[in-house]
């Protein structure tokens, strides 16, 4: 299948679509069009296609799938509730992974396909980032400042999560280049100016999770290459790929220099512990947030994430098992153990293990390294999804821990993404084996 044929170009608009479509809020009715015409396109496509070697990969995160509704069944007190989040809000983005590997490994089994389902991954986070940068920049000219711009999603935090994925396929492809020695003039300008493209994102969206999540793309991706295949890199490739590192690390410094927030993270833990209970401040917002050792008011963001964490840590000792899958369950165990209390924990992983519980926790993130080392086995013959879908894994799964993400349309894309990137994979690998084959006989 090639996008040579119309199905082949119906494929490519659809997941391009789908892929620009997610993160638009008040769309339900469209993303679900989108993602059911996928499903159906996805269909024959997969009875041709032999998953078998996605079965250890992706064995953590099948035995999570089957974990969940036995939870719900023998454990959980709202048996109901907990199959009807885990068939909407769980059994969705799985099958959207299944459905990524099937479309992309057709796509790409042409010769073509390749170039064009990297066009049609980027394009609508292209489109997303230079709205939001237009809406910055508009905003700073008319309000003197640019920051926390959320372009056509419904928050910063998922512009800038759509940022980072565009940087995970941006440091694949120069993955790609570097290990093909194909880097060219034209190319280094082209892919130095998407790459400032996408740092401007970082800082218009201004969340201190992104630079760090970049941070640690950068550095994984720097160490793998010079780890793995440093014999291959000559003298100038290292030097470009130290530049690269270097403007990750400038921009982060900048952040740190700049965000108040920062200031006062270290100083902030002290506080938590020692006023948790006295001050329920974090529960219902009344009263007044703690003070500092120095006297001044705790930073907001810093003190009721660290609080909820605090809680959401407690609440798992309580119920190893967990209180039932739900998006909310922080909240249901809020009210649980004081009688009012609603939302999440602000971390994917304390919302996981409070609902489905520690062997629910332990599966996610057994199913992260499974699928980064699937990635990490295949860099040789497919360097840019490999690359790209470990950057994925690394933001989303560090992403996970710290904010509520596991959730809604930002795991449906992650799993989507992973999807594509992983049916890519198995297509190279695959085409290298036959050439391979090819050649000895």
């Amino acid at each position: 299948m090639t996008p040579s044929n119309a199905f082949g170009w119906i494929m490519l608009a659809l997941i391009a679509s789908v892929l620009f479509a997610l993160p638009i809020p008040h769309t339900i009715a469209l993303r679900n069009l989108l993602l059911l015409s996928l499903i159906f396109l996805a269909f024959p496509q997969a009875r041709r296609f032999s998953f078998s070697r996605l079965a250890a990969p992706l064995s953590p995160w099948l035995l999570l799938a089957l974990w969940i509704p036995l939870q719900a069944l023998f454990i959980s007190d709202s048996t109901a509730a907990s199959l009807r989040e885990y068939l909407g809000h769980f059994l969705l983005p799985l099958v959207m992974l299944v459905t990524g590997v099937a479309l992309s490994h057709a796509v790409v089994r042409g010769d073509k396909g390749t170039r064009w389902l990297l066009v049609a991954m980027m394009a609508p986070l292209l489109v997303h980032l230079a709205y939001g940068e237009w809406a910055s920049f508009s905003a700073w000219l008319k309000q003197g400042y640019p920051l926390r711009q959320m372009g056509l999603t419904e928050g910063p935090d998922k512009l800038n999560y759509l940022t980072l994925s565009l940087l995970a396929l941006l440091f694949g492809w120069l993955g790609e280049r570097l290990l093909r020695r194909r880097i060219t003039p034209p190319f280094v300008a082209g892919w130095f100016l998407l790459f400032l493209a996408a740092l401007a994102g970082l800082y218009v969206t201004y969340m201190r999770l992104g630079y760090l999540m970049v941070l640690a793309m950068g550095v994984v991706f720097s160490v793998t290459l010079l780890w793995r295949h440093r014999k291959k890199l000559a003298p100038r490739q290292r030097v470009a790929l130290a530049l690269v590192l270097v403007a990750v690390i400038g921009a982060v410094a900048i952040n740190v220099r700049q965000d108040p927030r920062w200031q006062t993270l270290f100083d902030t833990p002290k506080t938590v512990l020692a006023s948790h209970e006295s001050n329920l401040y974090w529960l219902d917002f009344k009263g007044a947030p703690p003070r500092l050792p120095n006297g001044e008011v705790a930073e907001i963001s810093n003190y009721l994430r660290l609080s909820w964490y605090l809680e959401g840590a407690r609440m798992i000792e309580q119920w190893p098992l967990g209180l039932g899958y739900s998006r909310n369950a922080f909240g249901h165990g809020l009210k649980k153990r004081y009688g009012r209390g609603h939302g999440h924990s602000h971390s994917g992983w304390i919302d996981l293990a409070l609902g489905a519980g520690i062997p629910a926790l332990l599966l996610w993130i057994a199913g992260l390294f499974s699928m980064g080392w699937f990635a990490l086995r295949h860099l040789e013959q497919a360097p840019l999804p490999a690359f790209a879908l470990l950057l994925v894994l690394v933001d989303f799964g560090l992403r996970s821990a710290v904010d509520s993400v596991i959730r809604d349309h930002m795991f449906i894309q992650f799993m989507l993404t992973s999807g594509l990137l992983t049916g890519w994979i198995l297509a190279l690998a695959q085409r290298a084996e036959n050439s391979s084959s090819a050649a000895i006989t």
